[in-house]
């Protein structure tokens, strides 16, 4: 599974599987092994390895891969942002991007890997800060109470 969502996320992001299938045995087991053993200096390695593999490989800029969570809804189609035409915010690309756009987005909590992100904060700050070892950034979208 987490081989098919690191092939997913450098497809959405960069138009080519390539680094993934290039990757050796080695590469996928250390990889692996350090996502399980919490080993964010292998993982981080290996991922800057891959991105820049797949700028080299890829034919177009690479694009932002976000997936959203909102009222138990996930919204997938989010990687649809070029990085150089990307909103200034996370909160509008939200709005721009989810399926079902947020109404009062100013009203609620954005969550990235369990922290707190202000709507203001840049999306491709988030993407090359808080990505995940499968290449996505997970956004939870949650309802203020008054």
């Amino acid at each position: 599974m987490f081989a098919n969502t690191l092939k997913e996320s450098t497809y959405l992001a960069y138009g080519t599987v390539k680094p993934v299938m290039d990757m050796t045995q080695s590469e996928q087991s250390r990889m692996w092994d350090g996502v399980r053993h919490g080993d964010s200096a292998v993982v981080t390695e290996i991922k800057n390895q891959l991105r820049a593999k797949a700028k080299e490989y890829s034919k177009r800029p690479p694009r932002l891969a976000f997936r959203i969570y909102w009222d138990d809804l996930y919204h997938s189609n989010v990687p649809c942002i070029p990085r150089e035409s990307c909103p200034v915010d996370i909160a509008t690309l939200i709005n721009k991007c989810a399926t079902i756009p947020v109404e009062n987005i100013s009203a609620c909590r954005i969550l990235c890997n369990g922290v707190t992100i202000p709507g203001e904060t840049s999306p491709l700050w988030i993407m090359d800060h808080l990505t995940m070892a499968d290449g996505f950034v997970y956004l939870v979208i949650v309802p203020t109470t008054t």
